[in-house]
């Protein structure tokens, strides 16, 4: 995880050149570097989900490594901007499930169907809270399938039944499919 901040906030500092210096910098970051560098990596699903009051609590259903510092996260969705926001809102749903890969440095990636975040950590334990801060579009080179399927493949991985699929530089930088919504009759 600490490879993986390093080049975001190369990208960041980047970005704020002068505009004279604007240059498009393509880094692939491979799945095997997200297994490698979480302390910890969970499945969950989206217990509540308010996005009118920017809230949302997730629960842990599943580990698939390290040791779980928290079986409920309440969630601050309102990020960087309210179009992200709204934009975050739409590619979540209740029962939803996400694989969060959760750095010590209090940094987690989440992923869901496509979509990749980031999620700054506060507290330990029972005290753990999230916030959302922004999408991940040129995660997708990364991984840009299901939630299932990602979860499948971390947990051949893992296990080594199998290598994580390398980056896809073919892949369109962007955020993933708004969730799919299913009224109770």
């Amino acid at each position: 995880m600490r490879a993986i901040l390093i080049v975001l906030l190369s990208l960041a500092e980047f970005m704020l050149l002068p505009t004279l210096a604007r240059a498009v910098i393509e880094v692939l970051t491979p799945l095997k570097l997200f297994i490698d560098d979480s302390s910890l990596i969970v499945v969950a699903k989206f217990e509540r989900l308010d996005a009118a009051k920017h809230g949302a609590v997730l629960v842990v259903t599943k580990q698939l490594k390290g040791k779980e510092t928290f079986r409920r996260l309440p969630i601050n969705l309102q990020g960087d901007t309210p179009e992200q926001a709204a934009e975050l809102a739409q590619r979540l749903a209740p029962e939803l499930p996400v694989v969060l890969f959760v750095a010590k440095e209090k940094l987690a990636f989440g992923y869901v169907n496509g979509t990749w975040f980031q999620l700054r950590l506060t507290g330990e334990g029972t005290e753990s809270r999230g916030a959302f801060t922004h999408f991940e579009p040129y995660l997708r080179r990364t991984f840009h399938g299901s939630t299932e399927v990602l979860t499948t493949t971390l947990t051949e991985a893992l296990a080594g039944k199998s290598t994580p699929p390398k980056p896809d530089s073919h892949e369109k930088p962007g955020i993933g499919p708004k969730a799919e919504v299913h009224s109770v009759p």
